[in-house]
């Protein structure tokens, strides 16, 4: 699966980034960085762009964010909810300690993925 990668959204942040690859099932959506309320606006851009983009499920690679906070995790909740009204999925993958963290205290309940060998330590979280 050869990835198709589109130009980093240009954030008022520089603390921040994002990058997103394609196949023919899904979009992975890296992120990296700090994102809070004020980088909502830029997020919400950012994954609405790439959904719209065909009818392909939705893959958040959080292993780069360094912080959240809730306003995050209701951009993520949200994007789930307009897939899932479309049959579509929103998988969390490698959530970053912190990233972890948060979202278990904002209830997301987060699966390891036992496919993976014991050294990668990889977490997916379903929506």
């Amino acid at each position: 699966m050869a990835p198709v990668v589109m130009s980093p959204p240009a954030f008022p942040h520089r603390r921040l980034g994002a990058l997103a690859a394609a196949d023919s099932e899904r979009h992975v959506v890296s992120l990296c960085g700090e994102y809070d309320r004020s980088t909502v606006p830029a997020l919400s851009a950012t994954l609405a762009r790439v959904i719209a983009n065909d009818h392909a499920d939705l893959v958040l690679d959080l292993s780069g964010v360094q912080f959240m906070d809730a306003a995050t995790v209701g951009v993520i909740v949200r994007a789930r909810e307009f897939l899932a009204a479309r049959s579509r999925c929103l998988t969390l993958r490698t959530p970053s300690r912190f990233a972890l963290r948060v979202i278990q205290l904002c209830g997301i309940d987060c699966r390891h993925d036992v496919a993976r060998p014991a050294t990668d330590q990889r977490t997916e979280c379903e929506l």
